[in-house]
């Protein structure tokens, strides 16, 4: 997919708790220069050739402005880096044994997600 003008965050919209981290993450100083994309509702061309509903459903995603596609625990640090204020907080995650660490607990938030959206979906 070539480069852009911003970098794109692909969610899950139909996750109570996502649209929630990713409204923070809206309302934070930076996030003009961010395109978000509800994977739920993307179309393929909205996707790019690499990275289809399925996938983009299942993880979180970022592609960065030269069009490379980040997921899981690299794509919250490309995010940081984009948002005021996470910037210390990106170049932390991207230290090698702390980048592995966040990909870990970031597979285990995976696992314990279904719940994690029942509960946030009861209290609406």
């Amino acid at each position: 997919m070539g480069a852009h003008e911003k970098i794109i965050v692909y969610f899950d919209g139909t996750c109570p708790l996502c649209r929630r981290e990713i409204d923070f993450y809206r309302d934070c100083r930076g996030s003009e220069s961010i395109d978000w994309v509800d994977a739920s509702q993307a179309s393929p061309e909205q996707l790019g050739p690499d990275l289809n509903k399925e996938k983009a459903m299942s993880r979180f995603h970022v592609r960065d402005k030269e069009g490379e596609l980040y997921s899981g625990g690299a794509g919250f640090t490309e995010l940081w880096q984009s948002l005021y204020g996470f910037r210390l907080l990106s170049a932390f995650f991207r230290l090698p044994v702390i980048c592995i660490l966040f990909e870990w607990f970031y597979l285990f938030s995976l696992k314990v997600r279904p719940r994690l959206k029942m509960y946030f979906e009861e209290r609406k």
